[in-house]
């Protein structure tokens, strides 16, 4: 996988290297020395300044200047980089939660979440969450729901969840509408626009 932030990071590095190259070669060339003469001139005796010096000043600062500014605008998108990654880490930390709410409102469909439902929403997820998710999550989750609208929850976790991820929310679905052994009309509607959302291929975002 990419990582972005080692790219930047090694980028930068690279970068801050130029810099010091840069301010060495125009010390160097400011110094005389360029000319390979035994004895050169101080830095800011400009009147002994011969074509060559000047040249290597000039470079130096160049190559000095560009490497900076290009660090600094890493340095920008480093920052950028690592604030948006924060923020989906803690959308993402908070997935499992949305998705027992969608579970739920998916048992809900029908009218009523009844207890084979309800053991199912908590059976996949302890099974197929079981780092993420523990027995005293989904308890606290059952007492304070906060998922309302099942197409707007799925809307979200398209954004946030891989493909595989998707499809195994999408089987979570259908084994809780079936739960009940019946899957009503209203629940059939529901789990077609969830394969629409949820699907290898969702909408564009």
């Amino acid at each position: 996988m990419f990582d972005g932030h080692g790219f930047l990071r090694g980028a930068r590095q690279r970068l801050g290297a130029g810099v010091a190259s840069g301010l060495l070669l125009a010390l160097y060339a400011s110094t005389g020395y360029s000319r390979r003469r035994s004895a050169g001139h101080r830095p800011f005796e400009f009147d002994e300044y011969t074509w060559y010096d000047t040249v290597g000043v000039v470079i130096g600062l160049a190559i000095a200047t560009y490497s900076l500014a290009v660090w600094w605008q890493l340095g920008t998108r480093l920052d950028r980089l690592e604030a948006t990654q924060d923020y989906r880490f803690f959308l993402r930390a908070g997935a499992p939660r949305s998705i027992h709410g969608l579970l739920l409102l998916v048992a809900a469909r029908d009218g009523a979440v009844d207890s084979r439902e309800r053991d199912v929403v908590h059976r996949v997820l302890l099974r197929d969450l079981t780092a993420k998710v523990l027995p005293q999550d989904l308890k606290n989750w059952d007492v304070a729901a906060t998922e309302r609208d099942p197409i707007a929850t799925a809307t979200r976790l398209a954004k946030l969840l891989e493909p595989a991820e998707r499809l195994a929310v999408l089987r979570w679905c259908r084994e809780v509408a079936a739960a009940d052994s019946a899957v009503d009309a209203e629940e059939s509607e529901l789990l077609r626009e969830l394969v629409h959302i949820l699907g290898p291929e969702p909408p564009a975002r």
